[in-house]
């Protein structure tokens, strides 16, 4: 049972973030804006699915949600912060395209993509 409610945590917290980002990008939501987002869904989903395997064991359904806030709160809080920090360290440069070249001291420009290069005019 433990390893079930742990998969669908894991589960429900990726779907959260997931829908996050799309509904984040369809209404034009920067990745900074889109972390509020992200974190009250990734609770939302994973508490919700991390709730099916115990209810379906027979648990209450108070009690089933008392028992997935005091186990998976830490979890979900520790896989949105570094979900969240890929997202700004990593992502959000990413988003500037190739005509904006990097700043902040190329530590949040990803090593493993070229950098832009300005154009020689020809004229």
């Amino acid at each position: 049972m433990a390893a079930s409610a742990t998969l669908h945590c894991l589960t429900g917290c990726a779907t959260g973030e997931i829908v996050a980002l799309v509904v984040a990008t369809a209404v034009g939501l920067g990745a900074l804006a889109s972390i509020p987002l992200a974190l009250a869904l990734a609770f939302v989903f994973g508490f919700a699915l991390s709730s099916l395997p115990l209810l379906r064991s027979g648990l209450a359904v108070g009690v089933a949600l008392k028992t997935v806030v005091l186990a998976d709160t830490i979890s979900i809080l520790t896989m949105e912060v570094v979900d969240n920090a890929v997202v700004l360290l990593i992502l959000a440069p990413c988003t500037r395209g190739w005509s904006t070249p990097p700043s902040g001291g190329g530590w949040a420009w990803p090593s493993w993509l070229p950098t832009p290069r300005p154009t020689r005019s020809t004229g």
